[in-house]
């Protein structure tokens, strides 16, 4: 259910602080009630209602809509079995023609950057195009590309909602030139079930990371962006580097490692070797064929500013 209204959001969030926001959420001037049953969710609207009228609060009843199966919802559709982008927008992709100008390919990246959490390995697939930007130019490359991102939304996977009841499983890879994650849940079918997918391509710095740095990046991004779903509980992650396995007794003397290392002992997790071959989902995330390392370090050999040294050097913050 949910209700739309013009009032002040930090005064919404006031009128529903403390134990509504078990049964509540709030975007700018919109409320969403969810519940695991009918039955509770009318006794929920109930309470939202009370709470509304003791803050002398109304809702535009035209913009309401109770008790519905699928909710469409800041461009996504929303039901009981997970989320998944909203339809009409996933159909101007079909007839989205071939970008001919800088401001075309910002528009189509506008759309399809909205939902790359649908898209494994969104940041990589799609990079060939962010080289439009500073100045148009159009290849196979960009065609490859361009084409591949429509395929994708088209037929999205659906993201489920997470149970925190039960055990979080994350797969990582990362390979020359890019890394990504995979965090899922393995119910009563034995499936995984992917909540979320993430990841991004390696920074100029990062290329020249040994494996075990890349694969470790890969880890540290993953569980620091997943940490709403991971912190004060226990997962496992998953990751074809075996390695990594002793990740936590990194100790070298460049420092990054360890600093990753520190970074994951305040979280509750084991980290289990699975080949490469297992490791579908994540190594295909981060070894999707848009660019060679080659393609990658031409150029690369000139003499570096230390104001450039300086800035990558951040690079070792994940």
């Amino acid at each position: 259910m949910m209700y739309s209204f013009d009032e002040d959001p930090p005064a919404l969030e006031d009128v529903f602080r403390n134990e509504l926001w078990d049964l509540v959420s709030i975007f700018t001037d919109d409320i969403i009630i969810y519940s695991d049953t009918f039955e509770e969710h009318l006794e929920h609207i109930q309470t939202v209602f009370k709470r509304l009228r003791d803050a002398r609060l109304k809702t535009k009843r035209k913009k309401c809509h109770f008790c519905v199966p699928v909710l469409n919802f800041l461009g996504h559709e929303v039901s009981a079995e997970g989320i998944k982008p909203k339809v009409d927008n996933v159909r101007k992709l079909l007839d989205a023609k071939k970008p001919k100008t800088t401001k075309e390919v910002q528009s189509f990246l506008g759309l399809t950057d909205y939902y790359r959490c649908f898209v494994p390995g969104y940041s990589k697939i799609a990079k060939p195009l962010y080289k439009c930007i500073p100045k148009f130019q159009w290849g196979e490359e960009q065609d490859k590309a361009w084409q591949t991102l429509i395929e994708k939304l088209i037929n999205p996977p659906l993201l489920e909602f997470p149970d925190f009841n039960k055990e979080f499983i994350l797969n990582t890879d990362a390979s020359g030139l890019a890394f990504g994650y995979v965090l899922s849940q393995t119910w009563g079918d034995y499936k995984p079930h992917p909540i979320r997918y993430g990841g991004r391509v390696l920074r100029n710095a990062e290329i020249r990371y040994t494996i075990s740095e890349k694969e470790l990046l890969s880890l540290v991004y993953a569980v620091r962006d997943c940490s709403q779903y991971l912190e004060g509980r226990f997962f496992t992650i998953f990751t074809d580097h075996q390695p990594l396995t002793h990740a936590l007794r990194f100790r070298d003397s460049s420092g990054s490692l360890s600093r990753w290392a520190v970074l994951l002992q305040q979280y509750s997790f084991e980290i289990r070797y699975k080949r490469g071959a297992k490791n579908s989902d994540a190594d295909a995330m981060s070894r999707a064929p848009i660019q060679s390392v080659s393609e990658a370090f031409v150029g690369s050999v000139r003499l570096v500013p230390t104001t450039e040294i300086a800035a990558e050097q951040e690079c070792d913050r994940p």
